[in-house]
């Protein structure tokens, strides 16, 4: 049967699973293994690649809101899986990865809204601005 691949790494508990895998097109199955050319990705890396959420908001497009915070060392772990997941998606699908910085007191209100209460938090939002679920703590890419 044809989609096995896609099939198998949502059966598997990957990120972004189930519900979340329609709005993504199923960029994250193959992803996991990619490399970006610059060498290791960070999360400051991807921090520099996201959008602003100011240009996300109303742009009719899908949205993914990455929460992060500078100190957590599982944000720091996924960012070396994600760089390549938020690339395509951003670049393939155009998606908005945008990238919320918890520790940054100005966007207190943000992370309240969305009870975030665990890092990193992914909150997902379709072309029309509609909350679709959202993911929170440890990051498994399909490999």
């Amino acid at each position: 049967g044809g989609g096995g691949a896609a099939a198998a790494a949502a059966g598997g508990g990957g990120l972004l699973a189930g519900v979340k895998m329609w709005l993504l097109g199923g960029a994250l199955v193959a992803t996991g293994a990619v490399q970006t050319a610059m060498g290791s990705p960070t999360l400051e890396s991807m921090v520099q690649s996201s959008t602003p959420i100011e240009q996300a908001i109303g742009s009719g497009r899908p949205t993914v809101i990455e929460f992060y915070g500078t100190r957590c060392s599982r944000c720091q772990a996924a960012a070396r899986d994600l760089q390549p997941v938020e690339n395509r998606a951003v670049h393939d699908q155009g998606i908005n990865w945008v990238m919320i910085n918890t520790d940054d007191p100005r966007w207190e209100p943000v992370w309240t809204m969305y009870h975030v209460d665990e890092l990193p938090h992914f909150e997902f939002f379709d072309a029309t601005g509609k909350e679709v679920g959202f993911e929170a703590g440890e990051v498994q890419v399909a490999r």
